[in-house]
């Protein structure tokens, strides 16, 4: 079996895979301006939150919605911020799914607060809204919903749940720009919502996130949490700057990043659709080729953002195991290893948290899912030899 190839031709470029598919004239109409605002430097001022900062949190408010934005220096960075604009303090407990990239364990620890482990639902990865109601207590400040790989959360329970019991609904939409639930994009179903904008995310900017606040005030904690004084100045209340304003974490993003933005947030759209062409094109082919695999799939009610392909293996199959080998010996060249770790389960977790409780289907993901790499998902093989994006 062949990795089909993708009917979108601009994600070709001299027979090897280019993504996001971006023409010559945009890249020299981008480096053109670019090169206008390296040479007025006041443009790429970030401290006051002005000039391409300003322009791209308008953009993406206006693309995405939500009343108010503020752009960082990564969506790790935007989990940080969020959580303090949560009102995240020593003593709290936030849930957090146990199937998931360990970073915002970090923050948690920095803040003083523990994570309560929640197992996530064996088709979709993401949390388990029945779960989460079950383990919210009096010690319960935030709940934290991962769209993982792109896939929506079932956030109409959570945010029932949330609501329900006064605590911060929190999204990590990391991988799920483009993800919608009832028509309505991720990042606007809780009270606070952060995108990542890394390489290999649908908006690849190097590095940068945005963060989308339901709440004014939310909006300006994070603003004093996270931005220079000169713009809490301009911008925030007069109660914000405390008297300090150096006291922040250093999270703003930079200014070209912001720039590149401005120019590929329109583009985006496009790009959603090709990625789902080429996903749900493979996704056939190996529905009838290889019964056995767990697929993705759009959840009842939502669209992926196909963030990832990820693939279940069989039952009582691992990541290194025969399903593997049988999919490379097809031309598929899954990536090895585990693709995400059950965070209760990890030494280094347990010896902070020893009272962490064991998610299985977390467990059993972190057994038998595998990455497709990036040039086999969007239908392109990669150049003989090359490496493999």
């Amino acid at each position: 079996m062949q990795p089909t190839r993708c009917a979108h031709p601009d994600l070709i470029l001299n027979g090897k895979l280019r993504w996001p598919p971006a023409s010559s004239g945009f890249a020299r109409g981008f480096e053109s301006r670019l090169g206008r605002a390296v040479l007025y430097g006041s443009q790429l001022d970030a401290m006051n939150g002005g000039g391409p900062i300003a322009k791209f949190e308008s953009c993406f408010r206006r693309e995405i919605g939500g009343s108010h934005v503020l752009a960082v220096s990564s969506g790790a960075a935007g989990l940080h911020v969020a959580l303090m604009a949560a009102g995240v303090e020593p003593g709290h407990e936030v849930i957090v799914p146990g199937y998931g990239w360990g970073q915002v364990l970090v923050f948690l620890d920095a803040l003083g607060a523990a994570p309560v482990f929640v197992d996530v639902l064996p088709d979709t990865l993401c949390i388990d809204p029945a779960a989460v109601r079950d383990a919210i207590t009096p010690h319960t400040k935030a709940i934290l919903a991962v769209h993982q790989f792109g896939c929506p959360a079932d956030m109409r329970a959570l945010a029932s749940t949330a609501e329900e019991h006064g605590i911060t609904l929190i999204e990590d939409c990391a991988a799920a720009l483009g993800a919608e639930i009832e028509g309505v994009q991720v990042g606007l179903w809780g009270n606070i919502g952060v995108f990542s904008f890394n390489a290999r995310k649908h908006l690849p900017l190097g590095e940068g996130g945005m963060i989308v606040f339901r709440d004014h005030r939310a909006w300006e904690t994070a603003l004093g949490a996270c931005q220079h004084g000169d713009r809490c100045a301009l911008q925030g209340p007069s109660d914000l700057m405390h008297g300090s304003p150096d006291l922040f974490w250093p999270y703003r993003i930079n200014p070209m990043a912001a720039a590149l933005g401005c120019e590929m947030l329109p583009k985006t759209r496009h790009w959603g659709q090709a990625r789902r062409a080429a996903h749900e094109a493979l996704l056939g082919q190996l529905a009838s080729r290889f019964p056995e695999l767990g697929l993705p799939r759009d959840p009842p009610y939502g669209r992926h953002a196909w963030g990832s392909l990820v693939l279940h293996g069989p039952p009582g199959s691992s990541e290194d195991g025969e399903w593997i080998s049988e999919l490379r010996r097809h031309g598929l060249g899954m990536r090895p290893g585990p693709v995400l770790a059950a965070l209760p389960d990890r030494p280094e977790v347990l010896s902070y948290w020893p009272a962490s409780t064991h998610c299985p289907n977390a467990a059993r993901a972190a057994r038998t899912t595998a990455f497709l790499p990036r040039s086999v998902a969007l239908g392109i093989a990669p150049a003989e030899g090359g490496p493999t994006p």
